[in-house]
């Protein structure tokens, strides 16, 4: 059977195949169980399944993708599988594609920060605090135990110095942060918030154990103190990050309830990222109690509900050196361990066995009394194996969770010095090493898969919206077209309706002729007075000429009466027809030009009418010539004789025939020759101002319904031109953020984020 491994050493995604399918879907539930996590921190469980689902058949494997380190990693699991593996093939990738992999992820996500793309900036900005701690060198390791199981002289073993106050009941009653750095000695601080209540770097036990009990005997003055030490540890190397150690207060105190808050209260606070693993103390004493029960119930729990893996925790079995071997293997010691913590569900555990007092007193070998000198020879006794004796010793580094190579290194140092020998079989030199090693090999690898998942969230998330807002845009186009369409015929007939009632406004529109009217009133009302007069057949000449200087009097009046007043009143009627084209007809229509020419009625136009030569009544003139008697007296002789003799006559009347000549005008055919003609020449004249006012208002008409006309084509263009405009400004619009888009898809996909 041949079992193939695809791994991504960055994203921690591995497949797996088998040549036997019923195994295989075996293998890749196993596969699932541990999604998302290193190969290191699975592959070991998983050749325990293997061989579980093959009753330890042989297999052969062949693994793809894995790094250098977890290449010695599987090398050392396979190693001590020799007798079932037939053949292995390990094909991993060098580290500089890693690096490579690493430096697109950074440049992606630095592309991403620095972007004032809304898209980009929108896409990375749920993600920048996560950036932030994923991308801090800083490294926090919580140290956590019961009560008396030898925290803090771990703590002082791992610092190679005795700083913290140790005690068998509750030495530690608050957070103690110790920070790794360069300087030639330890400054320990007690500290409320920002201020500093206290500080030292002598005595430093001394000072711990004075601010340990105020924080526990004055828990209510004290709710929020921390302790901090800061100064070089021997032989931890923390590759440029900034380590730091945090010594918790045992969860566990029946007398101080407060420590098991402060604890938790830790836990919960801090960012997974700063917290890459936590060493959890276990006292071979006290694992049959409840203590160990309770507080890893309660760590456990507190990790699943921040979704935190459990294999984070790092178990270190303290006190080693109470273990009695006899003719035990320590392995059946472990396998006591293993079976207490399968009750948390915690498979595969990291247990690092050690004896905490051995190391510490190794390193302070020199300054130490003649008891502790007694012991520590005692240690050495216990843990050294002397060959030639058959003394194996403690053996601690066989059973370190460490790789073949990190294990044959601390073999090597061994034989440098005593203290190295100490160091490395009380187990410290394995429990730093892996501290070391984790910080270098793992954390790393933590911080650039939790970037690797964000670059490609991020890359996803800014792909489908681009993706969206390119569908909006094609979609917006169409809806675009489909609005300004539908605008552009709405206004082309909003546009035709008001073109239609300004023309029926201006057919509406009507000037009163009644100026005429009064014109031609006026003349015939004059004339016919006239005519009157004129209805005598025979007028004298006296009479004759003064009706001849009336009818010129009329004429003349009647003259300036139309080329004055009635063109006047032709002109004004002209101008208040063209106001009211021009309101009635804005108020309907946007005219966008009014510019009409104004007309006038000159009266120049108009014919002159002269008025009537006086002499031409004489051509109207007749004379009668009549025979008439009439009685006259006429001197005559008397008959009387007398008279006769003295000359006296008598006066007798006799007839008399004499003729009489008449003069008179024939008026009525003078009327009929002379005033009629005038009078056609005077309604004539009105006629023409009528014709000639008419002309002026149609010309009115005409010009408002072609300025209406060339109005509405205008608007109409107008409309069909913003529409046009609107189109294209909208496809421009639309090309120039398709060009954005393809922009911002060209530019991220130019980072091969694998």
């Amino acid at each position: 059977m041949k079992i193939t491994i695809n791994y991504d050493t960055v994203s921690f995604v591995s497949q797996i195949e088998c040549t036997d399918k019923i195994i295989e879907n075996n293998l890749k539930q196993s596969i699932e169980e541990n999604k998302d996590k290193r190969i290191t921190d699975w592959f070991e469980g998983f050749i325990k399944r293997v061989k579980e689902a093959t009753n330890n058949d042989k297999f052969s494997i062949e693994i793809y993708g894995c790094d250098s380190y977890e290449k010695d990693f599987i090398e050392s699991v396979l190693k001590m599988e020799s007798n079932i593996i037939t053949k292995s093939q390990i094909n991993f990738v060098d580290d500089s594609t890693v690096k490579e992999r690493y430096d697109a992820i950074d440049a992606f996500i630095d592309y991403t920060l620095k972007s004032y793309e809304t898209i980009i900036a929108n896409a990375i900005e749920y993600n920048k605090e996560r950036v932030i701690n994923l991308r801090s060198n800083k490294v926090e390791v919580p140290v956590i135990a019961t009560m008396s199981s030898g925290k803090s002289t771990l703590l002082n073993a791992i610092l190679g110095k005795n700083l913290l106050f140790e005690d068998t009941g509750s030495a530690t009653g608050t957070i103690c942060t110790i920070k790794i750095n360069n300087s030639e000695k330890f400054t320990a601080r007690a500290i409320k918030g920002d201020n500093i209540l206290d500080e030292t770097s002598v005595e430093i036990d001394k000072f711990f154990e004075k601010w340990n009990k105020r924080v526990n005997q004055e828990k209510d003055k004290y709710p929020e103190l921390e302790l901090y030490l800061e100064g070089p540890i021997k032989d931890l190397n923390s590759s440029g990050m900034e380590l730091n150690l945090i010594d918790t207060p045992g969860p566990n105190s029946a007398k101080f309830e407060n420590h098991k808050d402060k604890t938790e209260r830790y836990l919960q606070l801090k960012d997974n990222q700063k917290l890459p693993i936590v060493l959890y103390v276990l006292d071979p004493e006290k694992m049959d109690s409840k203590d160990d029960d309770d507080t890893l119930k309660e760590i456990s729990g507190l990790f699943r509900k921040n979704k935190q893996n459990l294999d984070r925790i790092v178990f270190v079995y303290n006190k080693v050196d109470r273990e009695k071997l006899g003719n035990k293997s320590f392995s059946e010691i472990l396998e006591k361990v293993y079976k207490f913590l399968d009750k948390f569900e915690i498979k595969n555990p990291k247990v690092f066995p050690i004896s905490s007092i051995y190391a510490k007193l190794a390193q302070l070998n020199g300054t130490l009394d003649d008891d502790d000198e007694i012991d520590l020879n005692s240690y050495r006794s216990k843990f050294t194996p002397v060959p030639e004796k058959n003394k194996k010793g403690y053996q601690l580094i066989d059973y370190a969770p460490l790789t073949i190579n990190q294990k044959a290194h601390l073999k090597e140092r061994i034989t440098k010095s005593e203290l190295d020998a100490d160091l490395v079989y009380s187990g410290l030199a394995a429990l730093k090493l892996y501290i070391e090693d984790y910080i270098v090999n793992h954390h790393q690898k933590i911080q650039y898969r939790g970037l690797m998942s964000i670059a490609n969230n991020v890359f996803n998330v800014i792909k489908s919206k681009i993706d969206l807002e390119k569908k909006n845009l094609e979609e917006k186009t169409v809806d675009e077209q489909k609005k300004i369409e539908e605008r552009k015929k709405k206004e082309e007939i909003d546009l035709i309706n008001r073109r239609d009632e300004a023309l029926q406004e201006i057919a509406n529109i009507k000037v009163d002729k009644k100026f005429i009217q009064d014109a031609t009133k006026k003349a015939d009302y004059s004339f016919d007075r006239l005519k009157a007069k004129s209805t005598r057949n025979k007028l004298s000449p006296t009479e004759a000429k003064r009706l001849v200087e009336w009818a010129n009097n009329i004429i003349s009046d009647l003259e300036v009466s139309i080329k004055t007043d009635l063109v006047s009143k032709i002109n004004d009627e002209s101008q208040n027809y063209l106001r009211r084209l021009k309101t009635e007809v804005g108020n309907k229509f946007n005219l966008k030009k009014q510019s009409i020419e104004q007309k006038s009625f000159n009266s120049q136009l108009l014919n002159k009418i002269n008025v009537l030569d006086i002499r031409s009544i004489d051509a109207y003139k007749t004379t009668v010539k009549e025979q008439k008697k009439r009685e006259v007296e006429k001197k005559v002789p008397s008959g009387n004789f007398f008279k006769r003799l003295f000359g006296i006559k008598e006066t007798k009347i006799v007839l008399e025939s004499y003729t009489v000549s008449t003069t008179a005008t024939n008026i009525s055919k003078f009327y009929n020759d002379k005033i009629v003609p005038k009078i056609k020449e005077f309604n004539a004249l009105i006629k023409k101002c009528d014709s000639e006012s008419e002309k002026i208002f149609q010309e009115y008409n005409i010009a408002f319904q072609d300025l209406v006309k060339s109005s509405f084509e205008e608007s109409l263009n107008s409309v069909y031109k913003n529409s046009d405009n609107e189109l294209a400004r909208n496809e421009e619009e639309i090309k120039k953020e398709l060009l954005k888009l393809n922009g911002i898809s060209n530019n991220i996909s130019k980072y091969k984020i694998k």
